[in-house]
């Protein structure tokens, strides 16, 4: 136990090491960033808020530009490092929030699952990232990992207030980004199940069920009103406004034979390709996941030294190093599964297994939400790792009852231990080259 959480303090602060430098040296944007801080800037200095067509990013429900723009009147002083500035506390307090999530909570199984799955909230180049930049992804991220605690919580001692706490944390989401819609999709039918399961009465349970999803979304439609009012349809994205790039990719999807061939995994091609370009490429969904959640598959933002010859095949040891954890996560798929139809009288005897089920069920539906998405719109970029960090508990959960059924052989364990290591060493090592280069770039360029 000592050793747990000595390994978990290190890994803790290490990881808020990071995120300040990763602040300090790289710049604050991915390719999406330009278009939050132009609703930043227009909120800052019209007092109101954009239209969804002002700019690429203004279909975002607005709450991270509003917060942002508090932090607008330092840009003079501090350049847009005053605005991210936000995002590096959003980036910290999600770092703390995965860390009640993870260690404090009794939904992971095994010590080891614990220090790995913390591990990678705290260093994951990817996620680092993408909790660290100017984009409403810090927001929407911290949230997820905020209502998950609170989600568990409930499962094990349902009250008012925490119901409450839960009902804000999703409205915020809904303020934050779309995304959350499967929140208040799967949500309901979880919070009537608590209740049953602690012997309320169904009439009171579903009224209560009512309530919370009543005041959600009165609370975090905002943003559907308005693209209701402005375009007489309240689902909205940059992708309905046909843009240059959006119809480029639909080009090239129905080249590429649609929705069938789109779950093909190439995963070969992506080894031998670790950055996308013009010329070497592949719109395979599960590839395209896997590219940009263990490197930057699509060049994309501050990491841009991932894309320099020298280093681009660094993500393909990165991608054949987060093999077996990723295995670990189908493999956990397929044992909750499992679980769920084989021993039900034995889930309701635990209670906070429901939390660890719809964590999953958030997590998968996020996935189908993008399939959604890319089936109706045609546009292949849409299948990236980020769009899936809100719901990121529920890939934990998986891993953790994967790995569980390997970490208690001793071979297995040892196996996944020394990955583990290689992992977290070849972190380190990217963390080393793009600070170096952006030192480096500071003195001599």
């Amino acid at each position: 136990m000592l050793f747990k959480i000595n390994i978990i303090n290190i890994l803790f602060f290490y990881g808020i090491v990071v995120r300040i430098l990763c602040f300090l040296c790289l710049p604050s944007f991915n390719n999406d960033g330009q278009g939050h801080l132009a609703n930043i800037h227009y909120i800052y200095h019209f007092k109101s808020l954009p239209r969804s067509d002002f700019s690429h990013q203004a279909y975002h429900p607005p709450l991270y530009h509003l917060i942002a723009a508090l932090f607008a009147a330092g840009e003079p002083y501090f350049g847009v490092k005053s605005i991210q500035f936000i995002s590096l506390l959003l980036s910290i307090s999600t770092l703390f929030a995965s860390y009640v999530f993870i260690v404090k909570t009794r939904l992971f199984s095994t010590e080891f699952g614990r220090v790995f799955c913390f591990g990678l909230v705290a260093l994951l180049p990817q996620f680092v990232f993408n909790t660290i930049i100017i984009s409403n992804d810090t927001l929407a991220i911290f949230i997820g990992f905020a209502c998950a605690n609170q989600i568990y919580y409930f499962s094990l001692k349902p009250s008012y207030l925490r119901l409450a706490n839960i009902c804000l944390l999703v409205s915020i989401g809904l303020l934050t980004k779309g995304s959350y819609l499967i929140f208040l999709v799967v949500l309901p039918f979880w919070v009537f199940v608590v209740f049953l399961l602690y012997g309320v009465n169904v009439k009171q349970a579903v009224g209560c069920t009512l309530i919370f999803a009543f005041c959600t979304c009165l609370l975090g439609s905002y943003k559907y009103f308005q693209n209701a009012i402005d375009y007489g349809m309240p689902f909205l994205s940059n992708l309905d406004f046909n843009y240059d790039w959006v119809q480029d990719q639909r080009a090239s999807y129905r080249e590429w034979q649609g929705v069938p061939r789109f779950f093909i995994i190439e995963f070969f091609n992506l080894l031998k390709g670790p950055i996308m370009t013009s010329d070497q490429f592949t719109y395979s969904a599960p590839v395209l996941l896997y590219g940009t959640f263990w490197f930057q598959y699509i060049p994309d933002g501050p990491f841009y030294i991932s894309g320099r010859k020298t280093v681009r095949y660094f993500g393909t040891i990165m991608y054949l190093s987060g093999l077996i954890s990723t295995f670990f996560v189908i493999l956990g798929f397929f044992r909750i599964v499992f679980l769920i139809f084989s021993q039900q009288k034995k889930i309701i005897k635990f209670p906070f297994f429901i939390s660890r089920i719809v964590f999953v069920i958030l997590f998968v539906g996020n996935i189908f939400l993008l399939i959604f998405v890319v089936w109706k719109t045609e546009v292949w970029s849409v299948f990236q790792a980020r769009l899936l960090f809100p719901t990121f508990t529920g890939a934990l959960i998986l891993f953790d009852y994967g790995s569980g059924l390997v970490l208690k052989y001793s071979l297995g364990s040892l196996i996944f231990r020394v990955n583990a290591a290689i992992l977290f060493f070849l972190f380190s090592f990217f963390y080393i080259a793009i600070f170096s280069f952006s030192i480096f770039k500071w003195f001599y360029l």
